[in-house]
């Protein structure tokens, strides 16, 4: 996505005299203002989708809006910065040091936007951290729905696995030990809720065809 900097004149600082402004200098340290859609390693996200100023966004184009503002580490995880997700957990000054479970202001972990946005290999470094597996963000939801949400398949995998290390216990569905926002919502699973919903639907049925033979009957001379 392409934002304009006629729209968004804020989130494009000036470029200096002979500078490339696709290019990133200095280091996690002292560069905190980097430009936008790149770390200070000049790495662009591995997920295109964003909102001027932040990793949140109610809609697309210059109505966009940011929902939540990002701590550093949350916006290098849902962008794929590896190096400066792994810097911040372990090597950071004592005032930029983040730990493996900081939420941000709607409850997320790292782990939210790790699952979410496709980022195996952060995944794999938050759980390494035994980062806590079933989270829920204000909406309820855990790092796993997120990934099931975006059809991260290979993650829901090793989330289930490492669920399994950590002993987990109490889901039964289709991400078992692990539970789904449905599942810690409403003590079913999906399956057990479609079911529910088809023999439900199918009694509404019965009872609108017997209705409707009774009102034939009723009507024949």
């Amino acid at each position: 996505m392409q934002f304009s900097e006629a729209l968004f004149p804020q989130i494009f600082p000036p470029v200096e005299e002979g500078e490339d402004p696709t290019v990133m200098t200095g280091d996690f340290a002292t560069d905190t203002q980097p430009r936008p859609g790149r770390n200070a390693f000049g790495q662009k996200p591995r997920w295109p989708r964003e909102a001027p100023g932040g990793i949140d966004r109610a809609t697309d184009g210059p109505a966009a809006h940011v929902l939540f503002e990002p701590s550093r580490l949350h916006e290098a995880t849902c962008k794929g910065f590896i190096e400066e997700v792994t810097w911040l957990l372990d090597s950071a000054p004592d005032e930029q040091r983040c730990t493996v479970d900081d939420l941000d202001p709607g409850g997320r972990s790292p782990l939210h936007f790790a699952a979410g946005y496709g980022h195996l290999d952060i995944v794999k470094l938050l759980t390494e951290r035994k980062c806590k597996l079933e989270v829920r963000d204000m909406w309820m939801k855990a790092p796993v729905d997120w990934a099931i949400q975006t059809e991260q398949h290979e993650i829901i995998e090793l989330l289930r696995i490492e669920a399994v290390k950590q002993k987990i216990i109490g889901g039964k569905g289709e991400v078992a030990p692990l539970k789904t926002k449905c599942e810690f919502a409403t003590g079913k699973t999906f399956e057990e809720i479609d079911e529910f919903m088809c023999n439900w639907e199918n009694k509404v049925w019965d009872k609108h065809e017997r209705a409707c033979m009774e009102e034939r009957e009723n009507r024949a001379p």
